[in-house]
């Protein structure tokens, strides 16, 4: 009796693993050289010296294991390799998609990555959902040392934000390269960054060229490099040019720009242009405007940085100047690349992308207003 339903038992069981395995089937192991070399026939040595290019081997024995690696999928362990070479062939991007510009930017690195056999290794900037926990950034940069990371690039908030940290990739050598910001010369940091003054030129130029003398920048936080030598090139235009008047609103990081425009329109009823330093600050000038029942670009020329996703589908369509964030990220992989192996020595290194105008609907030549409006 017993006897019978213990093997009852064993084909309830056996029915069962059967559909569980059909439903849930084992994963494959990957294929090793061992199995490679099983499958052609020889040594697996002699399957190690064919895989990395070696010398020594006949011509038809290259080829049986070439033919069997391809049949079995073989992939060579990058990790194992890693451990050997002392090269990963990965490289930490702390880099955000905060919008188009950046976005473009990690296609960029990524996409000079791939072409160099490469990797990338993203980790995203999480440190206000973190809330008070300091040393978040500090684990995320442990996290791209247990990668092994060749190299690293920094975006202008991760280059702020980890500074304290930064020192971490300098005493081992790992290379540092930053976008949109210059860190301090102890950390030895490459970087790239937009033609700052072209920016200034193309933007004021085209504003002058329409007639407007008076202006209003929209910069970002003075904690931002990117902003600080933004405005800085700004103000040297402007300076050769002693006719022209201008104002200034730096705006926090958590700050709405739009309220700050309006006051200081409606203070200065003859400011006829408002340069914003981003096309986000521009498109809050189109919020101020909209609320003071100015027209833009009949009462109010604005011109943004960036050449965002969303400028062209502002209304009236947005001009702006144009940073190629795609060239800025193959330029940043690149550094990181050559630094990496050494092909790039010596001091840091700065290399400056120039950006283009792109000329739209939001800015037409400068035609009398009355500042009556503004004032009521």
């Amino acid at each position: 009796m017993a006897a019978k339903v213990s093997r009852q038992a064993g084909r309830v069981l056996s029915g069962l693993g059967f559909a569980l395995y059909h439903r849930f089937p084992l994963r494959a192991k990957r294929p090793s050289q061992a199995d490679v070399a099983k499958v052609a026939g020889v040594s697996r040595a002699a399957v190690s010296l064919a895989l990395r290019g070696g010398d020594g081997l006949a011509v038809q024995t290259k080829a049986r294991i070439m033919a069997a690696a391809d049949r079995l999928g073989y992939r060579p362990n990058s990790l194992v390799a890693g451990i050997k070479s002392g090269k990963t062939r990965t490289v930490g991007l702390f880099v955000h998609p905060y919008d188009s510009y950046w976005g473009d930017i990690i296609n960029g690195i990524c996409d000079r990555l791939a072409e160099a056999e490469h990797a990338a290794v993203l980790l995203l900037d999480r440190t206000q959902a973190m809330g008070t926990d300091h040393d978040y950034a500090l684990r995320q940069v442990h996290r791209a040392l247990d990668q092994w990371c060749d190299a690293v690039i920094l975006w202008p908030y991760f280059a702020n934000l980890y500074a304290g940290h930064v020192e971490e990739f300098a005493s081992r050598n790992i290379p540092v390269v930053t976008i949109d910001h210059i860190l301090p010369d102890r950390f030895a940091a490459d970087a790239v960054l937009t033609d700052e003054m072209r920016i200034a030129e193309l933007s004021l130029g085209h504003l002058v060229s329409l007639g407007h003398r008076h202006f209003l920048m929209v910069a970002g936080p003075e904690r931002a490099g990117w902003a600080n030598e933004r405005l800085a090139a700004m103000e040297a235009c402007l300076a050769t040019e002693p006719e022209l008047r201008f104002g200034i609103e730096r705006i926090g990081e958590d700050e709405q720009a739009a309220p700050r425009v309006a006051r200081y329109l409606r203070c200065h009823t003859d400011c006829s242009a408002v340069l914003g330093f981003t096309d986000h600050y521009a498109a809050e000038a189109y919020k101020a405007a909209e609320g003071l029942s100015l027209r833009i670009p009949e009462d109010l020329s604005v011109v943004g940085v960036a050449d965002l996703n969303f400028a062209q589908l502002l209304s009236p369509a947005l001009t702006t100047v144009k940073q190629s964030g795609y060239d800025m990220g193959r330029a940043a992989a690149q550094m990181a690349l050559e630094r990496s192996v050494g092909l790039l020595q010596g001091a840091p290194k700065h290399t400056r992308i120039p950006p283009s105008l792109v000329v739209r609907k939001s800015t037409a030549k400068l035609a009398l207003k009355a500042g009556a409006e503004l004032a009521k």
